[in-house]
């Protein structure tokens, strides 16, 4: 029901965050976890476009509260999904979250209620792998994309020099495919409100 409602997925983030409702899930049933984890990732191009789900500051810090409970409770439950999250925003290990990013593709490719979400779970993720590798990173090269209108002369975007090489390895796209990718998200970036 969550995932088909315009609003559903603020709903759910606000709702199984909510104390009672994350005690439960905690005492007993951790698998909600997954759903809780793929619903943090999902909203986060609501939450950075402006859209409802921004107007929760759950929501925009739901995938740190998500993280924290996924470290808590690791013991109990973890599947692809959230220990993609956990490689990504615990262990910093970009290697072991896009091994991770290529299993949860398949779970949620293969999950009843997920399926139709494969593309923007997808999406979602790898702007957060970029996000996160940017924000560790000072300096990445972007030789290849300099010719893109976007690019200023100096090779620099936002202060930083971007490696299309590296950043798609981390996401699972071929070269090319990566370069599309990153442009299109840079391209996103600029469109931000500041």
């Amino acid at each position: 029901m969550y995932f088909n409602h315009p609003q559903g997925r603020t709903l759910l983030l606000e709702t199984f965050l909510s104390p009672t409702y994350l005690n439960t899930i905690q005492t007993s049933c951790p698998w909600i976890l997954r759903y809780l984890a793929t619903t943090a990732i999902l909203s986060r191009k609501l939450s950075a476009s402006g859209g409802a789900a921004a107007s929760s500051s759950r929501v925009r810090h739901s995938i740190r509260e998500v993280v924290k409970v996924i470290q808590m409770e690791e013991y109990q439950y973890q599947d692809a999904i959230t220990s993609f999250l956990k490689e990504l925003y615990v262990e910093f290990d970009f290697e072991a979250a896009r091994g991770e990013l290529a299993l949860a593709e398949r779970i949620i490719a293969d999950d009843f209620f997920l399926g139709e979400f494969r593309e923007d779970f997808l999406d979602n993720a790898r702007y957060l792998i970029s996000e996160a590798y940017c924000r560790i990173h000072q300096r990445i090269d972007i030789a290849c994309v300099q010719q893109h209108p976007l690019v200023v002369a100096d090779g620099l975007i936002n202060g930083y020099i971007y490696d299309t090489r590296d950043l798609s390895e981390h996401q699972n796209l071929s070269r090319d495919e990566g370069e599309k990718w990153i442009v299109n998200l840079i391209c996103e970036w600029a469109q931000k409100p500041k």
